[in-house]
């Protein structure tokens, strides 16, 4: 068995495209020694957007320049693809899903065949391990709490992390399998373009409920604008009845005045 760890940085994302320029990977067998590690970089096709107006954002180690020489993702996906479906390795990242959904507009964009892999998540397994699941925690973060320097941003320092915090959990759960086993967790899937997420036990039971609250939510908001219509019908039949009484009112006292004068004799000249 090995561990590939991978990460994906993006030029600017939007809902038909990633823009990926690169995706780093460190190679490990069962032991976690590396094997292999590489930050393949890519023309993304585009400038740089990762800050906002105001300039809030990250900041990434490659450069607009720097990229226009690399080649595009057509030439680099046959490559990401093979390392990301051998059937002897297991696929990992941190914060896998995002990473999942920038492939599947990537490959998607250019018209390539996608994808298929199962891959496990380093973010869902240090908060089952920690049953703790109120925060999901980001490499810097936890790379700050467990005293390791790294690039944050560069990929190939997010994989190698990555892999390492895998390393450290297995190390604590008794190896990966146990830990698999013990927090009951289902690896993610991307197929067909799609991404289903990795999930524990524990946090399937969170997503029932918050799907059943939701749910909820949803059937009382339903009722209230149900009850809501029906009391603006009620006053809009009540407006109508009104209405027409004072209608049928008018029409009335007209015709009292009419016979009134009829019955009045004209006066003689």
């Amino acid at each position: 068995m090995r561990f590939l760890a991978f990460d994906i940085e993006c030029a600017r994302v939007s809902k038909t495209a990633a823009h990926i320029l690169s995706f780093g990977y460190a190679l490990a067998d069962e032991n976690f020694t590396v094997l292999e590690q590489e930050d393949i970089l890519i023309n993304p096709g585009t400038k740089i957007y990762v800050h906002n107006k105001k300039g809030e954002g990250i900041d990434l180690p490659y450069t607009d320049e720097g990229l226009k020489t690399q080649p595009k993702f057509p030439l680099v996906y046959r490559r990401i693809r093979e390392l990301l479906e051998d059937r002897d390795t297991v696929v990992v990242g941190h914060a896998t899903m995002n990473d999942a959904r920038y492939l599947n507009l990537d490959t998607q964009r250019f018209h390539l065949p996608p994808m298929r892999f199962s891959f496990y998540d380093t973010q869902l397994l240090c908060a089952g391990v920690a049953e703790d699941y109120t925060a999901f925690r980001g490499l810097e973060h936890i790379a700050k709490e467990w005293g390791i320097e790294y690039s944050a941003h560069c990929s190939m320092e997010d994989a190698l992390l990555t892999l390492k915090i895998l390393q450290t959990l297995c190390e604590r759960e008794g190896g990966f399998l146990p830990m698999i086993h013990r927090l009951g967790v289902e690896a993610g899937h991307v197929m067909g373009y799609e991404a289903i997420p990795s999930t524990t036990a524990a946090y399937r039971v969170i997503l029932l409920e918050r799907e059943r609250k939701k749910q909820q939510r949803r059937e009382n908001y339903e009722k209230m604008m149900a009850a809501r219509a029906a009391k603006r019908a009620r006053r809009e039949k009540q407006a109508q009845s009104g209405h027409k009484k004072a209608q049928n009112k008018e029409v009335g006292t007209e015709k009292a005045k009419t016979s009134q004068n009829k019955q009045v004799p004209p006066e003689n000249v």
